[in-house]
């Protein structure tokens, strides 16, 4: 959560960022965080529920949706531009869906399909969806892998929404349940604008299956999140990064550094472009 005087910067470099709505985003980003430093951080009862920005958000608690909200909304890692007035966008890792709504509200017609394993949180994304009569917009209960069939998920029961809930039990000590894993090649009949893949350390099996059926190609722009150090032993970075040249894409990192830790778990924010066809 941060400290209110962080509260008005982050606000303030909204005037520098090219999203549209940045003062209204402003206006909501400061009330919201105004309210719980003064009355829902020593409060009972926690609002489940907020309006802001002509949308309706629904979560489980108040504190992790407020960080939620500042990742996707303030900081706007999934920001992109096109030509497109109903872009194509695959929300995969789509949690409770704020990212969801955030490309609803920069692209009101998109055609969205968002996927989300964990069957609480999967329930909130698609109350997420109902509660703001979104059209266009596919949530699949499934995880994302390199096959599809029963998949061994790993999450918190008292603590539905958690962005640690992975295939992989190293990144989540949960219980294990049983989920459907789909391909995402599957789900790519056609060109696809936008992937968002934040999946919890599955993204090289995702990444794999869209090279081995050729739906590589038909992806213009991802942001991926890359889980680094999941497995401490593991150092698989650079393959990864020489699959997205391979495969004929431009891309940016952003991290923060962690000098002088080995080991040390790692998340590194790759946004990408198809070099040809932009």
């Amino acid at each position: 959560m941060a400290a209110l005087s962080q509260v008005f910067r982050n606000a303030y470099r909204l005037k520098r960022h090219p999203a549209p709505h940045r003062r209204a985003l402003a206006w909501h980003y400061i009330l919201m965080q105004l309210a719980y430093s003064l009355y829902y951080r020593y409060a009972k009862s926690q609002p489940k529920s907020w309006r802001a920005l002509g949308m309706e958000f629904h979560f489980f608690k108040f504190r992790p949706f407020l960080d939620l909200f500042e990742d996707i909304f303030i900081t706007q890692p999934y920001y992109f531009e096109t030509q497109n007035k109903a872009p194509v966008i695959l929300d995969c890792g789509a949690n409770i869906g704020l990212a969801t709504l955030y490309f609803k509200k920069l692209f009101p017609a998109s055609r969205i399909t968002a996927f989300e394993p964990d069957p609480k949180t999967h329930a909130m994304l698609q109350k997420n969806i109902a509660a703001n009569n979104f059209q266009n917009v596919t949530a699949v209960q499934a995880a994302l892998s390199d096959n599809t069939g029963p998949a061994g998920f790993y999450a918190d029961p008292h603590d539905p929404g958690n962005f640690c809930q992975s295939l992989d039990a190293a990144r989540m000590k949960g219980e294990k349940i049983e989920v459907q894993g789909v391909k995402l090649s599957d789900y790519m009949p056609g060109e696809v604008d936008y992937l968002k893949l934040d999946v919890e350390g599955a993204e090289d099996k995702v990444l794999q299956d869209l090279i081995s059926s050729g739906k590589i190609k038909n992806i213009k722009r991802f942001f991926i999140e890359y889980h680094h150090h999941i497995d401490k032993s593991r150092d698989d970075f650079g393959a990864f990064l020489k699959l997205l040249e391979d495969n004929g894409f431009g891309y940016q990192l952003d991290a923060k550094a962690v000098a002088h830790k080995t080991g040390t778990y790692q998340d590194i924010l790759i946004f990408g472009w198809r070099k040809a066809g932009l």
